[in-house]
């Protein structure tokens, strides 16, 4: 994903249901990101810097994974 760029979920999409659930246990989403809860869509306002990612994520594992290939 890119700045600027903007993911959307089609009206009558077979998981629209599963999605509107996720979202109502959501109570928010990173700084870079705007999210529109009702209209299931969401636009990248920036990149994150690492320090924003609070997500347990593993560099090296990635890194590692993809050397491999």
């Amino acid at each position: 994903m890119a700045p600027g760029q903007v993911v959307t979920l089609r009206e009558g999409a077979p998981v629209e249901a599963l999605v509107r659930e996720a979202t109502e246990l959501t109570s928010g989403v990173g700084s870079w990101l705007q999210a529109d809860f009702d209209g299931l869509a969401g636009k990248v306002l920036r990149l994150p810097e690492r320090r924003e990612i609070t997500s347990p994520i593993e560099e090296s594992l990635i890194v590692e994974f993809y050397s491999r290939r």
